[in-house]
């Protein structure tokens, strides 16, 4: 939610004051549980500090900031004293409320307990009561099996592998017509045309009926045969002229 609008006699936002209070949030987080866990990024302040209208005469002043930590943007209410060194005249670093527009889960709740065990504390505590409030992880990841990494690392090992091969060549259309495309793969498979119950010419149809997977599986089985006895006869072609050895092959192809 935006912060709340101010008139031309309050206070201006701060920026000096948002640039501290986000150095002491860098510095909470690098300290925390949670940043060893891994399970989530460091809370940003999303906006200046602006002054919060005073409800009775005489209260302490109060600015609120929004802060936004793991997608959810949560407005903290302050209270300081004074503090030459901040920058500014007062130091806003006492906790008094938070709240947040997010009504996902126990999100909202979580900032509601967070905000009432921290009221009169830094805003440390704040973020710490926050993580228990939430149920945040606060020990690191599971590490994956050594079995998986080791499979991990070879199937790098594999893929600069393919990588510097492609390099060795000047184009991809060398490199396919030395290893060969999908393309060629696809173009050197048998056609499987239908051609039971007045089917020839026609698509074949999705999902398939139980003639249809016949036909289908009748079609592969002839097509690896037509493919055997092509790789017969290129073997008989390329062998030196042996009666025995071609004799061998043409029983085979015969037997088939």
């Amino acid at each position: 939610p935006s912060a709340p609008a101010m008139s031309p006699g309050q206070a201006q936002p701060t920026e000096a004051a948002a640039a501290g209070l986000q150095g002491r949030l860098r510095e909470w987080y690098a300290a925390s549980a949670v940043a060893a866990s891994g399970d989530c990024s460091q809370p940003r302040v999303a906006s200046s500090f602006c002054e919060v209208p005073q409800t009775a005469p005489g209260c302490p002043k109060q600015m609120e900031v929004a802060v936004v930590w793991r997608g959810i943007e949560v407005c903290i209410r302050l209270t300081g004293c004074p503090s030459p060194a901040a920058g500014t005249d007062i130091e806003f670093n006492t906790v008094v409320g938070a709240s947040t527009e997010c009504g996902f889960g126990s999100i909202g709740a979580g900032v509601e307990t967070a905000a009432r065990a921290s009221i009169g504390q830094p805003v440390e505590a704040f973020m710490d009561a926050l993580v228990e409030a939430w149920g945040l992880r606060t020990t690191p990841a599971p590490k994956a099996p050594a079995s998986w990494q080791a499979s991990a690392m070879e199937n790098e090992e594999e893929d600069e592998e393919d990588e510097e091969d492609f390099e060795e060549y000047d184009d991809e259309e060398d490199y396919e017509q030395d290893v060969g495309s999908f393309e060629s793969w696809l173009d050197e498979r048998p056609p499987l045309f239908r051609f039971e119950q007045a089917a020839k010419g026609l698509a074949w149809d999705f999902p398939p009926s139980r003639a249809e997977k016949k036909e289908l599986l009748l079609l592969q089985l002839f097509a690896e045969e037509g493919e055997r006895l092509q790789q017969i006869a290129e073997l008989q072609a390329a062998l030196p002229a042996s009666p025995h050895l071609k004799g061998r092959l043409s029983r085979a192809s015969r037997a088939s």
